[in-house]
């Protein structure tokens, strides 16, 4: 998913898979534009471990809280029929972008900004800043319910209204742009040497 937006192959908003595009079909019909770069997101046992503490074993419905400097991902679900598990998680955040469009005056040639909470969790994801992503999670069987809970934690402090989540380029560092300093392009994305 990654990838896609960097590459500006990522629809923005709702999307049917109907094979003539109308805008009842089709939806918003728009794509989010190329990024200039996006480092490669890597897993960290660290982070893993801090979401494991913060992460209550009774599966509440509350949101842990996230570490100074970091951004919570949350995901609950409770369901009878099937075992999540966290690619559960990891789909309905990349999900967002299908059920809501990033608004148009978040997006201009230069940048796409943060204005839509909505997408909260998908923007969070898709931050080219972000380099390692640890993740914890729990179930509770509780009355026949399977209560699942998933949480994740990245290496960014969360995004703020009209942060800019990235910045338009020409689609990556194979393309031309240039990575942040201590990295270099490996298949486009920006990864530690």
């Amino acid at each position: 998913m990654r990838y896609r937006l960097l590459k500006g192959l990522q629809l923005n908003g709702p999307w049917q898979g109907k094979d003539k595009w109308t805008s009842e079909t089709q939806g918003y019909g728009k794509k989010l534009p190329k990024g200039k770069t996006m480092n490669e997101l890597v897993w960290s046992c660290d982070f893993e471990k801090e979401a494991k503490a913060a992460l209550n074993p009774k599966c509440t419905n509350d949101q842990p809280k996230a570490p100074n400097g970091k951004t919570g991902l949350f995901y609950k679900m409770d369901i009878d029929w099937d075992v999540p598990e966290i690619t559960s998680a990891a789909w309905a955040w990349m999900e967002e972008i299908e059920k809501s469009a990033v608004r148009d005056n978040a997006i201009s040639n230069k940048a796409v900004t943060f204005k839509d909470a909505a997408l909260r969790q998908y923007l969070n994801l898709m931050r080219p800043s972000i380099t390692k992503i640890g993740c914890a999670e729990v179930l509770c069987k509780e009355k026949g319910v399977n209560k699942y809970r998933a949480f994740c934690l990245t290496d960014q402090a969360p995004l703020k209204d009209n942060e800019v989540v990235y910045e338009a380029g020409k689609g990556g560092c194979d393309k031309g742009e240039t990575c942040p300093k201590g990295l270099t392009c490996k298949k486009g994305l920006c990864a530690k040497p």
